[in-house]
């Protein structure tokens, strides 16, 4: 082989490899799955260096967008039969204050086997500069300051309140779910997916409801997010 077709032929390899690379990036970047339900779920990962759709501090000031929506998937945890309803769609872009696991057999657990304390704002540009000394616990979250003048600038108590929430993520599918279970405190997420009601039965009459806020304006009992996530962004 002269040296020309010894030229030609790296040159071959390396537009295959160049390809090669391309697709399974693509592959890597968006997943779609189909869990028989006809919802299409997809996913995105961000590495947080280049591209488009990067998220940053300034990704989370705005509020969550929130619209009407109607449907349902039905599945299975713990032996009961789950029927998730959607009430709205919702987008959210937020900063995640605090991430807690919830490993167990019980329905709530196999569905949405992680609580994400997320952040958006002032609450989230300020973040750094207060201490609000999250934590979570039995599906709750909480959020502590030394004085009421620490949070002056996020908009006080109620500033606070409004822009931040505890949410149940009730992943669609198990690629979501192995990114969920990824997601630390510090990221930058985009979740996308609905907000449910989730009703299960059982053979012998036994029931279960889990139900989402559908406001930023609540507190306590009732006033968590399930979110149904078909599509998560971390940067």
């Amino acid at each position: 082989m002269n040296k020309k077709n010894v030229a030609l032929v790296f040159i071959i390899l390396a537009c295959v490899g160049v390809f090669m690379l391309f697709t399974q990036k693509d592959k890597v970047k968006k997943a779609v799955m189909d869990k028989g339900s006809e919802i299409v779920s997809n996913l995105i990962i961000e590495d947080g260096t280049t591209g488009a759709g990067q998220l940053t501090i300034d990704s989370v000031m705005g509020d969550p967008v929130q619209k009407p929506a109607k449907g349902e998937v039905k599945t299975t945890a713990a032996g009961y039969d789950i029927t998730i309803n959607y009430l709205a769609s919702y987008d959210i872009k937020a900063l995640v204050v605090h991430t807690k696991n919830y490993p167990g057999l019980d329905y709530a657990s196999v569905l949405s086997p992680r609580d994400f304390a997320l952040a958006w704002g002032n609450v989230a540009k300020y973040n750094d500069e207060v201490n609000l000394n999250w934590s979570q616990s039995g599906r709750w979250y909480y959020w502590r300051c030394d004085s009421v003048s620490e949070i002056e600038i996020m908009g006080g108590t109620d500033g606070v309140n409004k822009h931040s929430a505890n949410c149940h993520i009730v992943p669609a599918t198990d690629e979501v779910k192995k990114v969920v279970k990824s997601v630390k405190e510090g990221d930058i997420i985009e979740l996308k997916g609905y907000l449910v009601d989730i009703e299960g039965t059982k053979d012998g009459g036994s029931g279960v409801s889990w139900v989402s806020s559908t406001s930023r304006d609540d507190t306590g009992d009732g006033a968590c997010e399930v979110i149904y996530v078909t599509e998560i962004i971390v940067n």
